[in-house]
C-alpha cells in the first residue's frame, strides 16, 4: 500500500518512564475522541487494572511467534529479555487507509523499527523530555512498586531513550511544568500537523 493512500496520521508518544507520556496521552485522547488509541499485542502477563485492556491485546509466546512468522506486525520486540510486545500490520494499515487517527506509546526501538515501513511517512513523534536526576527517579518511584534494581533499570533505559530524542519530530519538556502546560504544546503540535 502506498503512502498516498494512507490519508491518516499515527500519533507516537515517546520517552523514559516518569516523563508524562502516559497521563498526557490520556489527556489528548479525552480532549480528541476522534483519536484511536493503538494497542500493542503482548507476551506479558494482565495485571489486576483493568486499565491494561485498553492498552494491550494479551497472547502467549506461542501465539506471539505464529504472528512474528506470519509477518503479522509492522514492528516488534523483546523488551528486557522478557516479554514481546509488538504492532499489529493490518489494523494499522486499514486505519490510515479510512483516514484515521491513531496514538500509540512507544519506545525510541520500536519508533525507529516503524520509520523502515511503508507508513513512515505517515507518523508524527513527540517524545517527552522528562526532568534529570533525583526528580526523575522521584517520579518513577512514584509509580509504585518499583525497588532499587528496577529504578536503576529505568534511569538507565531513560538515558538511553534521550540520547535519541532528536530523531523524533517534535520535543516536549514535563520538566518543571505543570501537565496543563506541557498538553497545551502538546495540543498546538496537534493542531499544526493537522492543518
Amino acid at each position: 500500500m502506498s503512502p498516498k493512500k494512507l490519508s491518516g496520521l499515527l500519533f507516537l508518544l515517546l520517552g523514559p518512564s516518569g516523563s508524562g507520556k502516559g497521563t498526557l496521552g490520556e489527556l489528548l485522547l479525552k480532549k480528541h475522541p476522534e483519536i484511536k488509541r493503538l494497542k500493542s499485542y503482548t507476551t506479558r502477563l494482565r495485571r489486576e487494572d483493568k486499565r491494561s485492556d485498553d492498552f494491550y491485546y494479551f497472547i502467549s509466546e506461542a501465539e506471539f511467534e505464529r504472528k512474528i512468522q506470519a509477518g503479522f506486525f509492522l514492528e516488534w520486540k523483546r523488551v528486557h529479555a522478557e516479554h514481546c510486545y509488538g504492532t499489529g500490520k493490518a489494523e494499522v494499515l486499514t486505519d490510515l487507509k479510512q483516514g484515521k487517527l491513531l496514538m500509540k506509546e512507544i519506545d525510541i526501538e520500536g519508533y525507529k523499527e516503524l520509520l523502515k515501513t511503508e507508513i513512515k511517512d505517515k507518523l508524527v513523534s513527540i517524545f517527552f523530555v522528562p526532568p534529570e536526576g533525583e526528580e526523575l527517579a522521584r517520579r518513577i518511584m512514584g509509580r509504585g512498586n518499583i525497588d532499587e534494581t528496577e529504578l536503576a533499570r529505568r534511569l538507565a533505559s531513560a538515558q538511553k531513550e534521550l540520547a535519541q530524542k532528536d530523531l523524533c519530530d517534535y520535543l516536549v519538556s514535563t520538566s518543571g511544568r505543570s501537565v496543563e502546560e506541557s498538553y497545551k504544546e502538546v495540543e498546538e503540535i496537534i493542531q499544526k500537523v493537522m492543518k
